[in-house]
């Protein structure tokens, strides 16, 4: 009951705005203020799209950069979050970034850390650059543009990674190169020896997700699916410290805002 009023406040002490209606890849977007009237309502950015008479949100974020995890995908912020409680965390590299929640996350809650971001729209890379607020992070975060497949299997930074998150889909359909044997061991030998990688999986079959991560024979520590109402992730993990995993482990079995699939 009491959520249920506090529902009902936030809607009312929330303005709505639209703050742009623009064209990207042939698609139509608005990106949408929620700005609150009273103190305890935060500001939120939204980055939508309409299609078949549904809104989808592609990617949302605080305003105020004082509030680092952000409105959307918190599972992979979470994952993040509790790994690097266990392990020494310094760059990350984001493949698809509409929107750079993930990577304003990381930008804000570790601000001595590093990381790249991938993206093959133009579109979405000139929109993320106006309306998202990347100047907050300049120092922690470099968006480029490319194709993130190719840009993992032909990786050439000196250094690997401690955090790998993929989120590319296409017509809201994750591409069939992610779930393949070559993409997840070229994400394996970019990653650093005690590191983990998530991968957006939302939409897809979990029994058909299992099979896959039991036929692979990339020699990652653990891998497993979570999920969250409608969202599901899949999580690798790759270290030689079996008690930090451990510790991990129990972390995200313990997590209420996520549950191991």
């Amino acid at each position: 009951m009491i959520s249920k009023i506090k529902s009902i406040l936030k809607k009312k002490l929330t303005k709505t705005s639209v703050m742009a209606t623009l064209n990207a890849d042939n698609v139509t977007y608005k990106i949408i203020d929620c700005t609150g009237i009273a103190p305890f309502v935060k500001d939120v950015r939204h980055f939508c799209l309409r299609k078949d008479n549904k809104i989808y949100t592609h990617s949302s974020i605080y305003v105020n950069p004082k509030y680092h995890f952000q409105p959307i995908f918190l599972i992979p912020q979470k994952i993040i979050s509790v790994w690097s409680n266990s392990y020494l965390f310094n760059n990350a590299l984001i493949l698809g970034c509409a929107g750079c929640a993930v990577p304003r996350f990381i930008g804000l809650h570790y601000p001595k850390s590093k990381t790249i971001g991938v993206e093959i729209s133009h579109d979405f890379i000139d929109i993320a650059e106006k309306y998202f607020l990347l100047d907050q992070i300049k120092e922690q975060f470099e968006l480029i543009q490319g194709d993130a497949v190719a840009y993992v299997k032909n990786y050439d930074l000196d250094c690997r990674q401690d955090v790998i998150y993929v989120d590319i889909f296409d017509n809201n359909k994750i591409i069939p190169d992610i779930l393949t044997e070559d993409f997840i061991k070229a994400l394996y030998n970019c990653t650093a020896d005690n590191g983990v990688i998530v991968i957006n999986v939302l939409g897809e079959n979990i029994e058909d997700i299992k099979a896959f991560l039991n036929k692979l024979k990339v020699p990652f520590s653990n891998t497993f699916v979570v999920g969250s109402d409608n969202s599901q992730f899949i999580v690798l993990t790759k270290t030689t410290d079996t008690q930090k995993e451990k510790s991990f482990l129990c972390n995200i079995k313990a997590s209420s805002d996520m549950e191991i699939l």
